[in-house]
Formats: structure tokens, sequence, C-alpha cells
């Protein structure tokens, strides 16, 4: 009887350190080190769906993946809708160009009652540099640290569109699930919904030509119209208010690798 007890007990007990080595196995934090890029304005930008997890290499060398950005819709409470966008045990990593959880549904129903839609999740990523089977991805803006990500051309959100600059999060048009998006910033610039200036930006009239100063050049709504170099001819038109002129020029949107206008995507909701 004796003998049994011991038997139990230590049966038990390695149950007990299976379990907790399981738990801390979720749980523990992942250190790596992870290649970092100077401060630059990269090439451009990458959206991805929030439906697939997506393998991250160290480098593009690397044949296995670290880790993966995963996705969870949050299936009760409040927050019944979200998409949670995370890295496991790696907490504090995913800090992108672009991260939203979506709304709930009860967030959807409210602006659809205001006649607004319901609000996608959304992930994008500065691309520090574009390769032939994948992308160098700025994951974390704050400590510039990068990862590879693989990139499967069948997924190319482009494939079969007529027209393919037309790019919303929140209408995807496609029967890819799977599906990425870059462009380049020329591209984004183009795209995108409006851009801002900061105040003290010199307009000019052509690239390199004679700028001028616009008081309240900071409170106008600009569409790109051409991207030559650094250079991007600007336009309020569409964005005019009665009785107030167009404004057409040329703006330096890119300086010493950072970029100097707020780029609006999406319809400007951002």
């Amino acid at each position: 009887m004796q003998i049994n007890k011991l038997f139990f007990f230590s049966a038990l007990l390695g149950c007990y350190w299976v379990l907790l080595a399981c738990n801390r196995s979720d749980t523990t934090k992942i250190d790596i080190d992870l290649p970092k890029y100077p401060p630059n304005a990269g090439v451009g930008l990458i959206h991805f769906n929030t439906q697939h997890a997506i393998p991250l290499f160290k480098n593009p060398t690397e044949k296995d993946a670290y880790n993966s950005i995963q996705f969870k819709v949050e299936e009760k409470g409040e927050d019944k809708g979200i998409t949670h966008i995370y890295i496991p045990n790696q907490k504090n990593l995913l800090q992108p160009y672009d991260l939203n959880v979506g709304d709930s549904e009860k967030e959807g129903k409210e602006n659809q009652q205001m006649g607004l839609f319901r609000f996608a999740p959304k992930l994008s990523f500065r691309v520090m540099e574009k390769l032939s089977d994948g992308v160098i991805v700025l994951l974390n803006e704050k400590t510039r640290e990068t990862s590879f990500i693989k990139l499967d051309p069948k997924n190319d959100y482009r494939n079969g569109k007529e027209h393919p600059e037309f790019f919303d999060p929140n209408f995807v048009d496609t029967k890819i699930s799977n599906w990425y998006y870059y462009e380049s910033w020329e591209q984004a610039l183009k795209r995108a919904y409006m851009v801002t200036v900061p105040s003290g930006t010199l307009i000019y009239d052509k690239p390199n030509g004679t700028g001028s100063h616009l008081s309240n050049i900071q409170n106008l709504y600009f569409k790109v119209t051409e991207v030559d170099g650094d250079w991007a001819q600007v336009s309020t038109r569409g964005n005019v208010l009665a009785g107030d002129k167009e404004v057409l020029g040329w703006v330096i949107w890119k300086a010493n690798e950072e970029i100097k206008v707020n780029i609006l995507l999406n319809g400007g909701y951002d």
C-alpha cells in the first residue's frame, strides 16, 4: 500500500511538472536579435489580409520561421468581433506602420446606423527592401527591428484587376483569401485619398524651381497628381471651398530619407 501511494504521488508530481512546462512554453517571452535598419523612408508599403498567419523569418536566407503574426477574432464581450493581431510571446515587437483591430460587432452596427460602415482590421508595414521572393519589413517603427516575409505571387491582390491602383481594406474585392497588396511610395502617394503638409512647407512652381510660402498650407487637403523623385505635384482641386482659389504646385515629399508629408490612405479615415 505504501509503494502504491508513493507511485501515485510520483505520477501526480510528474503530471504537474509537464503541465507547468506546457504552460510556461505558451507564455515565456522569446528573445531574438533581429536585424535593425537605420532611419530611412524605405521603398513603400505592404498591406496584408488579417485571416492567415504570416510566418516571420530573421532574414531572406533563413529556412525556418522564428515566429509568426497571428490573428484571432474576439468571440465574446464588449469587444466581440475585433481582431487581435499579435506575435506570440513577443508582445511588444509588433509596432508596424499601421495596425487597427477593426470595429467590434457593436461598433459596426452603430456606424451602419449612422450611414457609415463597419471598419475592418488593418495591418500595414513599411517595406525596407523588396526582393524577388518577399519583402523585408519594419516590424517595429520605434526600434527599427525588421523581418523577412515570403510572398507568393499568386496571392498578389492586383492579380486579375482592371484597376489595380484601387485598394481599400474596408472594401476588399478579391477571391484571394490570403492576399497582400504592395505599393511603392510613388503609388501610395498617387492612390492616397489626400495628402497634408506641415506649416511652413514651401510650394514650388516646378521641381527645384522657385518656392513660396502659403500662410494656411497646413490646413489644405491635396491630391498628388505626379511624382518626380523626391518631388510631388499637388493640387487642392476637389477640396476647394466656394470662393477659394485652387492651389497647384510642387512640394518635397521626402528629404534626407524622411517622409515630409502626411499620407491619408483609404478614404482619409486612417
